[in-house]
């Protein structure tokens, strides 16, 4: 993916938040308050009348309010977050702080909230700026409508957001860990091709047409999400270290760039290997995120039914499910080890050459630092 080309200056407020140690070294510069944003919000719009028009498309842009931080939009997440007095003094401290940053279309207090609220929360503000500056440097706001996801990895995903809801009408988030080839993967694209595939998996659930029609379905904005973990399948090709290492990457991208509120993890039919995987991954959760963790055992249709009807769920979870991906998300949750006559062919190709400035991280992941946890779309700080 490369960098958009554009005029910026360097934002003017000062960040009393900045990390002292980052999770994981992210090299950008920081860039908020300038013309190249106003242009970036005015061609944003503009994209998204255009494409409303085009009933195709299965992600849609998102007409923004002419002013995210109304008193009526304000107090809606006030609501729907039931923020504490202390929290509500934060959040329009926030607000204040990054107003240099109010014309791109991130700056919306549901957003700012999912990074006030993320296990490193106290760098919300830093974080913030930093995400909308990589936004621009990379151009990923225009990045459902120019980047073509190669078929493969389409046709070996595992992960989608479902159709249908939990009990408490919030959205059901699959992921099947123990399917997904990703020493297959890793072996047919660049790190890099994987990073920007990663992104746009993001796109789709922070900006795609299933967001519409929650909001239409329950009458509110997505919140919380649960997450049903399916570890079947998992083996020792998983806890290669490469893999784990780029599994390190991917973490961090969540944390640093869409952190958002996980209400709980439910982990499902784990295998014997998953005690030693564990030994090894769980140095990547805060506390936070392993509160919120379920492992669910032999049983573990019974646990999913105290939190969901099972007939939400796809047939590769519960054999009764009826479930599928939620609109203009990818479908497939078969996953599978890749056939070796399968290889990334010249169509497969985004339609330009990513950069390694997808996200820039450092050359090596120290694994005994800590993030949400995400493989590839799930995390315990997915944004939505």
């Amino acid at each position: 993916m490369e960098a958009s080309k554009r005029d910026t200056s360097t934002c003017t407020s000062s960040l009393v938040d900045e990390p002292t140690k980052p999770v994981v070294g992210v090299r950008t510069t920081l860039i908020c308050n300038s013309d190249s944003i106003n242009r970036l919000q005015y061609e944003r719009q503009t994209s998204s009348a255009s494409s409303s028009s085009l009933t195709s498309t299965n992600h849609p842009r998102r007409i923004v309010p002419q002013d995210p931080w109304s008193e009526t939009n304000l107090q809606e997440a006030i609501d729907l977050w039931k923020l504490t007095d202390d929290e509500i003094v934060r959040l329009k401290q926030l607000q204040h702080n990054l107003k240099d940053c109010a014309h791109h279309f991130k700056y919306d207090p549901h957003i700012v909230l999912r990074f006030m609220t993320s296990p490193v929360g106290h760098h919300a503000e830093s974080l913030f700026r930093k995400m909308v500056q990589w936004r621009i440097d990379e151009n990923i706001d225009n990045m459902l409508d120019e980047y073509k996801p190669p078929k493969i990895l389409l046709d070996y995903n595992t992960t989608a957001i479902l159709k249908d809801y939990d009990h408490e009408g919030d959205p059901i988030y699959v992921e099947r860990g123990g399917a997904i080839d990703v020493h297959g993967m890793l072996k047919r694209f660049t790190r890099e091709d994987l990073l920007e595939y990663t992104v746009y998996t993001r796109e789709l659930n922070t900006q795609g047409a299933w967001l519409e029609e929650y909001e239409q379905r329950q009458g509110r904005k997505v919140k919380d999400v649960t997450v049903v973990y399916d570890l079947k399948g998992l083996n020792s090709h998983h806890l290669n270290p490469t893999v784990m290492n780029f599994f390190g990457e991917i973490m961090t991208l969540n944390q640093e760039k869409f952190p958002g509120p996980i209400k709980r993890m439910i982990i499902i039919r784990a295998p014997a290997i998953f005690r030693l995987a564990w030994n090894v991954v769980k140095h990547f959760f805060p506390q936070s995120a392993r509160d919120k963790m379920i492992f669910a055992g032999k049983h573990y249709q019974k646990v999913l039914e105290k939190y969901m009807d099972l007939d939400v769920l796809p047939p590769c979870i519960w054999e009764g499910g009826k479930g599928e991906a939620a609109t203009g998300l990818p479908s497939n949750l078969e996953g599978g080890i890749i056939p070796d006559h399968v290889q990334r062919e010249s169509q497969d190709l985004p339609p330009s050459s990513p950069s390694t400035k997808t996200i820039q991280m450092s050359d090596s992941f120290d694994m005994t630092d800590q993030g949400s946890f995400s493989s590839h779309g799930c995390d315990i700080d997915t944004s939505f």
